[in-house]
């Protein structure tokens, strides 16, 4: 619960300049996102910590890269935009899809 209220609340204070201005629409699905997305994570990172096995530990790894780069997936469709951020971007994202992966099969 911790860990998610953590990851939550990151990425309010992440986003909350964006929401500025949209319609209610708009901020209802950031926020459903942004639960679905800190539930996952936080999930990961608890099933790590109970199992304090080698695959779980990638698993959580993952998630938190599936974090970081859906986070800065939000930030370039807001407008922010650069190359480093889209490279950011993909290392995060197959990096994590990677390590879900390899922690599911080493697990």
């Amino acid at each position: 619960v911790v860990s998610f209220v953590i990851l939550l609340a990151g990425m309010y204070l992440i986003h909350r300049k964006q929401t500025v201005g949209k319609s209610g629409r708009e901020i209802l699905a950031v926020v459903a996102y942004g639960l679905v997305l800190s539930a996952m994570t936080a999930g990961a990172i608890t099933y790590c910590v109970q199992q304090r096995d080698f695959g779980s530990l990638l698993t959580a790894a993952g998630a938190v890269g599936f974090f970081v780069s859906d986070n800065i997936l939000i930030w370039l469709l807001s407008g922010y935009e650069s190359r480093l951020q889209g490279a950011v971007l993909l290392l995060f994202y197959y990096g994590g899809v990677f390590l879900i992966a390899a922690g599911q099969v080493v697990g």
